[in-house]
């Protein structure tokens, strides 16, 4: 990784040719294209008066990487993971600096803190404690999660009961950008398969009317979601949307993209 973040930083060339050239893995021009904004992005502000005071001016994403500034210097940045370990990648290009910070928690909260205190020392900051403050951060949005599931159990009619039997819910629903999600009935509720994702799978549980919560059998993803079906004037489904129950569930699941129809 940090072999990589020197090719980065030095423009595309790391090491040398045989006959002592520098080897160059990617042109000038990819490189500038790279760190240019190719789509803006509007900076978000913190309520969070520490976060507050270091917001970017600007914000945006080139080729594969976030675009932005720190304390007046350009931030070239990404992160990335996997359930159960995230990471960051950070340059400040004027000063030849590069980080990496790789964790073994799902704790996105945890390598900004650590990206954050390495940021400060080398630019000389005043001294922020980032882990109170992200610990402040996450406190927060974990309150405002809780708001939301209150609401969603407030609205919902416990009475209520699904218009078709399970059996009437069963099929293969079909996505244009994914492909087929199955349903079936099994030992008396349904389950849900992502055809070409093994790790979704999961157990419809009914919340009100035809509407159903999918819990997923693999509890690290941290992502059960609404499952609804609207039917027709006949009474057969007409489409199933998704949206993830939690407002503190990872973007990577974007379930509320999916257009699912009965495949006939």
């Amino acid at each position: 990784m940090a072999k990589w973040i020197i090719a980065q930083l030095d423009g595309g060339v790391y090491g040398k040719n045989a006959d002592d050239s520098p080897k160059r893995l990617f042109s000038e021009k990819r490189h500038e294209e790279m760190w240019s904004v190719q789509t803006a992005i509007h900076p978000k502000r913190s309520k969070i008066p520490q976060l507050a005071a270091v917001a970017p001016d600007y914000a945006g994403y080139g080729e594969g990487w976030h675009l932005s500034e720190y304390r007046g210097h350009k931030m070239v940045y990404h992160t990335g993971g996997w359930p159960g370990f995230v990471s960051r990648v950070t340059m400040i290009p004027d000063l030849k600096l590069g980080m990496v910070v790789l964790t073994n928690q799902q704790s996105g909260a945890a390598f900004q803190a650590v990206t954050y205190r390495v940021l400060d020392a080398y630019l000389g900051a005043h001294k922020t404690d980032w882990t109170a403050v992200y610990a402040k951060a996450v406190a927060k949005r974990q309150s405002s999660a809780d708001k939301s599931w209150a609401k969603h159990q407030a609205a919902r009619d416990k009475h209520s009961k699904p218009s078709l039997p399970l059996a009437g819910y069963a099929g293969t629903y079909r996505d244009p950008w994914y492909g087929d999600v199955v349903i079936r009935k099994q030992h008396g509720h349904l389950v849900m398969q992502f055809s070409h994702t093994k790790q979704l799978l999961g157990d419809l549980k009914s919340w009100q009317h035809d509407t159903f919560i999918v819990h997923w059998r693999d509890r690290s993803l941290n992502a059960d979601a609404f499952a609804s079906f609207a039917l027709d004037a006949d009474g057969h489904v007409r489409e199933l949307r998704m949206k993830p129950i939690s407002p503190l569930t990872d973007f990577s699941f974007d379930f509320q993209d999916l257009r699912l129809k009965p495949v006939k």
